[in-house]
């Protein structure tokens, strides 16, 4: 597990393990893991990523380099305060069924509050057992795991109402993880 459960074989492993080696009626810990997905607005969050490429002191144009810094998540930290919408569940990995590593789906966000969106911010809410859990989520308490940040190429001023189409892909591709993430803005 990395900052979320898509980390390198690790679907895979829990997958073979279960098959291989889990008596009949015995139980996977953790149980599941919901992962969650929202709008942030982390101004210094996405100037940790591009401001080394904007703000070089040789004043060299490093507009390659900042492509592909924008293209790459990052671990970071936010607070419940810098999500711009209700946050929407991207996908549960249950543990007694999961098979395939990739996962991809949509989501719809209704942006709660005016302000400057950066990109997304993903996170896990793991179920150790039912009732017994942890979570990576903005605001719970810092462990080990940061949460997923997936900036955008540029930051987009945004409107309370406005509507954000979001496709998010993770495909496990040998031993890694590609991610996709693309953002229509209504």
């Amino acid at each position: 597990r990395g900052v979320l459960p898509l980390f390198q074989s690790h679907l895979p492993s829990i997958a073979d393990a279960r098959r291989r080696f889990l008596a009949p009626g015995g139980t996977l810990i953790p149980k599941r893991d919901a992962i969650w997905v929202s709008v942030v607005e982390g101004p210094e969050q996405y100037a940790d990523i591009v401001d080394c490429w904007e703000k070089n002191s040789l004043q060299q144009n490093l507009t390659a380099a900042r492509r592909l810094a924008v293209n790459d998540f990052q671990k970071s930290r936010f607070t419940p305060q810098q999500l711009l919408a209700e946050p929407q569940l991207w996908t549960t990995l249950d543990y007694a069924t999961v098979e395939c590593p990739d996962v991809r789906g949509t989501m719809n966000f209704s942006v709660q509050r005016a302000g400057t969106g950066h990109g997304l911010v993903a996170w896990f809410d793991a179920c150790l057992a039912d009732g017994i859990g942890f979570s990576n989520a903005p605001g719970a308490p810092e462990a080990i795991y940061g949460s997923m940040f997936l900036p955008w190429a540029e930051p987009v001023s945004l409107s309370e109402g406005q509507t954000l189409r979001v496709d998010m892909d993770a495909t496990l591709v040998e031993n890694d993880y590609v991610w996709r993430w693309t953002t229509q803005i209504d």
